[in-house]
């Protein structure tokens, strides 16, 4: 374990050669040391085995970046990107957000707890908070509306500022913008729902002509089908 300025002092022939191999022990260990090297560099590379941290001085030369472990871990300060694939916090860099994906909540600012897994998933959402979305494009436009639920791909992708959705499915709720409170489970169970709220539909397309009609209670494929503005009415298949 070896730190050094890396300036070789003018000396005897013996003193230089002992200067050059402290030297090269400070490169071959990676400037191992629990404490960080006196003389430091840009970009320069730091084993600190207090912490058992990789880490690496800043393009300012200014700050210490975590990049790895020395057990053989790997740390990252910024969103790491894998494939062409964001995993980390997204955008605005709230902690409690969590994103997979392809411009998964990469227009983030100020939005805390939410979960994008999926190319686009949650995309435009902003400032919401609460919001999660697994699937490919799931809930890709929304931008304020707070605690949705999207599973699937397009789940809830027509939502906007609507909150406490929830849509499993694919294509489930897709059309819906500002209608609040509805449960869709079911490939494009209410996918034509855009303004209406309080509305529960469970099984492959129940309600998926619904638009407007609220309150209304389907189970069973196909159920209430062909329902568009009614409202208050119930079907079990």
């Amino acid at each position: 374990m070896a730190t050094h300025d890396y300036v070789i002092a003018n000396g005897t022939g013996a003193s230089v050669r002992s200067d050059l191999n402290n030297a090269l022990a400070a490169i071959v260990s990676q400037n191992s040391s629990g404490s960080e090297p006196s003389t430091k560099y840009a970009y320069q590379i730091w084993a600190d085995t207090t912490t058992n941290k990789i880490k690496l001085r800043n393009s300012a030369n200014n700050a210490w970046l975590e990049v790895g472990t020395t057990a053989g871990g790997v740390l990252s300060v910024t969103d790491a990107l894998i494939h062409a694939i964001t995993v980390g916090r997204g955008a605005g860099d709230v902690a409690t957000n969590t994103v997979v994906g392809n411009n998964a909540l990469d227009a983030n600012t100020s939005g805390a707890n939410n979960t994008a897994i999926g190319d686009e998933a949650l995309t435009a959402n902003t400032t919401a908070s609460g919001n999660t979305a697994v699937g490919a494009l799931s809930l890709d436009a929304n931008s304020t509306g707070q605690n949705n639920t999207g599973i699937g791909i397009h789940a809830l992708g027509g939502n906007t500022t609507a909150s406490g959705n929830t849509a499993v499915g694919s294509l489930a709720l897709l059309a819906n913008t500002t209608g609040a409170n509805n449960v869709a489970v079911g490939v494009e169970a209410l996918d034509a729902n855009t303004t209406a709220n309080n509305n529960t539909a469970v099984g492959y397309q129940s309600l998926s002509a619904n638009t407007t009609g609220f309150s209304n209670s389907a189970v069973g494929k196909s159920a209430l089908l062909c329902n568009t503005t009614g409202i208050i009415q119930q079907q079990l298949e």
